[in-house]
């Protein structure tokens, strides 16, 4: 092959990668400068928002958070405490929580409870207790049980 054929087939791949959207765009987008800053607590024109590589890295775990909950969960979520990057929700105790917020989220109960009253009247036999059997009351006659 000629070098001008494996150019051509670069570009072919390259605008095939640009037209397939990844999974955080496919459905509506989110407001993700809006939650990086409620969840980190800082306001936009604060001095850590200009650092380099902050808004880079910050929307990349949300995409990340995004690929794995749905957008509507993570829209209504809201952290514990405030955290200092976007990272931190990697970490074992923030996965927990958010696995169970979402399965708070997500649940569903399947079954209707009936509540019924409990009345004065009897429903079924009535139990006679039999006591244990012990050597002074069968010494004494008050063996019952026989």
């Amino acid at each position: 092959m000629t070098a001008k054929k494996t150019a051509k087939k670069a570009t072919k791949k390259r605008a095939a990668a640009k037209k397939k959207a990844p999974p955080f765009f496919k459905f509506k987008k989110i407001k993700s400068a809006e939650l990086i800053l409620k969840w980190m607590g800082i306001k936009k024109g604060d001095p850590k928002c200009k650092a380099p590589y902050f808004w880079s890295r910050e929307t990349k775990m949300l995409k990340n958070l995004c690929e794995r909950y749905p957008h509507e969960f993570i829209e209504s979520l809201q952290l514990p405490y405030e955290i200092d990057s976007l990272v931190v929700l990697e970490c074992d105790f923030y996965r927990k929580y958010i696995k169970t917020k979402y399965l708070e989220y997500k649940y569903v109960p399947t079954k209707e409870y009936s509540t019924e009253k409990v009345g004065k009247t009897k429903n079924g036999k009535e139990i006679e207790i039999k006591k244990k059997k012990n050597i002074r009351n069968f010494l004494n006659g008050k063996n019952k049980n026989r």
